[in-house]
Order: C-alpha cells, then sequence, then structure tokens
C-alpha cells in the first residue's frame, strides 16, 4: 500500500494516508529483486551497509525536522514507506520530530 502525506501551509504532516499502489518495498518485491535503500536515505538507518536489501531490522534513526523539510515529497513519502515496513508507525515517527521542532513564541 502506498503512503501519501498531506503537509499544512507551514510544511507540517497534516495528515498521512495509505492510497491503492504500490510503495517502493513493493515494488522491488514484487519484481522479484530485494528492496534496496535508496542514497536520500543513506544517513537515516543506522548500520547499514550500501546496496544490502532492507529487512523488518534495519533500523531508521529519528530524522530531525531539517531533514524532513531537505525530502522532496515523493521522499517523504518512501521514506514513511521503509518506517512502516520496519514496524513502526508512520504517525509515530512523525510525532516524534515534529514534537522536536521549535514552537513560536508568539504562536504563529
Amino acid at each position: 500500500m502506498k503512503i501519501q502525506v498531506r503537509l499544512n501551509d507551514k510544511g507540517l504532516v497534516q495528515a498521512v494516508e495509505k492510497v491503492e499502489g504500490l510503495d517502493w518495498i513493493e515494488q522491488a518485491q514484487q519484481g522479484g529483486k530485494p528492496p534496496v535503500l535508496p542514497n536520500a536515505f543513506l544517513s537515516l538507518v543506522n548500520k547499514y551497509d550500501k546496496g544490502k536489501p532492507v529487512s523488518s531490522d534495519t533500523k531508521v534513526i529519528p530524522i530531525s525536522g531539517q531533514q524532513w523539510h531537505n525530502l522532496t515529497q515523493n521522499e517523504k513519502e518512501e521514506l514513511l514507506a521503509l518506517v512502516e515496513f520496519t514496524g513502526i508507525r508512520a504517525e509515530d515517527y512523525i510525532r516524534k520530530f515534529q514534537a522536536m521542532l521549535p514552537k513560536n513564541p508568539r504562536g504563529k
């Protein structure tokens, strides 16, 4: 199931939806290939050897708000597919990094 992310006007995650279609991991598996981590995510996993297949044992590290904002929309959705593949709910992963974002003292 493909993950779709809707952002609000401040770039924060408003909603995570599962939509019809295959994510990048499922596409690789359906094609008979093991899913290999995209280069954009190499710094976001713990103890991963480049080019090796990802598995449910792959450890995705918490992302910072700055790292999240530097990802493209497609990369955000692919990252959340990886997070879910490893057994973590996408919403929980998002909640962790959004909770670390600085709050505007003026409430704007």
